[in-house]
């Protein structure tokens, strides 16, 4: 798990406590379970600049609407061949687009 992904998921994390979806209570529990979760199963990914070359490409390719953050994501997963996981119906396709096994998470 690259420490993109952490970043992210505590930023989700910090925008929906602050919109009001999940209390401080729920968002530091999510934190926690995250994070124990990431220290017994996850494994270290390093972003690499061969990865920051294949996600400018993606994030090129206007027709597939990925920014940035997204783009590093997909490139890593293409880098290392592990399936990639969202909600985000866009991101799956880009996904698929680009050859990537694909996992659907368990709904919140």
């Amino acid at each position: 798990m690259s420490d993109l992904v952490v970043l992210e998921f505590s930023a989700t994390i910090s925008r929906l406590v602050r919109e009001r979806t999940l209390s401080d209570a729920l968002g530091r529990n999510a934190v926690s379970e995250f994070d124990a979760w990431r220290k017994a199963r996850g494994r270290p990914l390093t972003i690499t600049r061969q990865m920051f070359a294949r996600a400018r490409s993606i994030v090129e390719d206007a027709a597939l609407g990925v920014r940035g953050p997204d783009a590093l994501h997909l490139a890593l997963l293409q880098v290392t061949g592990l399936p990639f996981a969202t909600f985000d119906a866009r991101l799956s396709r880009a996904a698929s687009a680009f050859g990537l096994a694909t996992l659907e998470p368990p709904p919140l």
